[in-house]
């Protein structure tokens, strides 16, 4: 039996009018949540390769099914004729999902048979031309204001900035330049400087400013750690005064930001479309479908002893979970 492969998005999530050709066509206006960005816009990165993949707005009753565990009951179990791929996204994992898909590698230390992709690029992106030069005149943190630790928030930190010739700006997800950064000279993106790790984050602010081609100066998270090969990734600052401190080291030095510039570059090629559309064809046709195929022919011990494990790993990551939000680091919890 060849196993189909489809990606569930229930009708309602569904964009009003008829879907889009590709995912360019809306850039601008789709993409914001992470039913769109993870269900739909794999669905049309895929078909747009070629790869035999539907998308659907009923769950049917055989074959792969992709989606968001956020879109289905927390409790949902597949049939024998069901194989569910869970995205996690930021979400909790789906605890009956016999395969998942996460966001940043280190849930795959926590998160039994799960797989890592990454995010997606952000779609439309106007980036900063390569005839700037040695421009160093605006900052700008990408994202939702309430995504940004407290500290960056305050007029305090504006006058870090004017301090070395530079404006700030944040250009959260209703902005109209949310994906332009053609004035913008500087990323920082800091979610917190008394908290650290983000377990559920991916890497997505990193890999936007290596493709705009701006100089990224980040928190200390697992997803961009996970990316860093060299210093000229992106700098990591764990306290306001580092932030401080890489504000006045990077407009003492455009060579620094030229280098950081021509390696984003480079490293863009990683994570561009082409390149995490052959992953998930890798985790589908390679992963899933054998998988699928064996969870078929589960006897009914086998599939209730399954249950029964992913039981044992709800409770223990209940603890895990509990412990966390006690030491104050609830944002290292699946």
């Amino acid at each position: 039996m060849k196993a189909p492969i489809v990606f569930y998005l229930p009708r309602s999530k569904w964009p009003d009018g008829a879907l889009p050709k590709n995912v360019e066509e809306y850039s601008e206006t789709y993409f914001l949540n992470t039913d769109l960005s993870w269900v739909l816009q794999s669905y049309l990165r895929l078909r747009e390769a070629g790869y035999p993949v539907q998308l659907v707005p009923d769950i049917p009753g055989a074959g792969i099914i992709v989606t968001f565990g956020g879109l289905l009951r927390l409790n949902y179990r597949s049939n024998p004729e069901q194989f569910l791929v869970s995205i996690s996204a930021d979400n909790r994992p789906q605890f009956f999902a016999p395969m998942h898909i996460v966001q940043n590698f280190t849930q795959t230390r926590f998160l039994r048979d799960s797989f890592h992709i990454p995010h997606w690029p952000q779609p439309g992106i106007n980036p900063r031309p390569v005839t700037s030069g040695n421009r160093f005149t605006r900052a700008a943190f990408f994202g939702d204001e309430c995504n940004l630790a407290p500290e960056l928030k305050k007029s305090s930190w504006v006058s870090a900035l004017r301090e070395v010739g530079l404006e700030w700006s944040v250009r959260g997800q209703q902005c109209h330049y949310k994906v332009d950064y053609s004035d913008v000279d500087l990323i920082v993106a800091v979610r917190s400087f008394q908290k650290r790790g983000y377990l559920r984050k991916p890497a997505s602010k990193l890999f936007n400013a290596w493709l705009a081609g701006v100089p990224a100066v980040l928190g200390n998270e697992f997803a961009y750690r996970e990316q860093r090969k060299s210093k000229l990734d992106y700098i990591e600052v764990e306290t306001y005064e580092e932030a401080c401190h890489a504000l006045r080291a990077l407009a003492a030095s455009p060579v620094l930001r030229a280098q950081m510039i021509e390696n984003g570059f480079r490293r863009a090629r990683e994570i561009s479309t082409s390149a995490i559309t052959e992953r998930w064809r890798t985790i589908l046709f390679e992963e899933a479908i054998p998988r699928f195929e064996r969870w078929r022919t589960l006897s009914a011990s086998d599939r209730q002893k399954f249950m029964l494990r992913r039981l044992l790993q709800k409770k223990i990551r209940g603890v895990r979970h509990r412990l966390l939000r006690a030491l104050g680091q609830e944002q290292n919890a699946l």
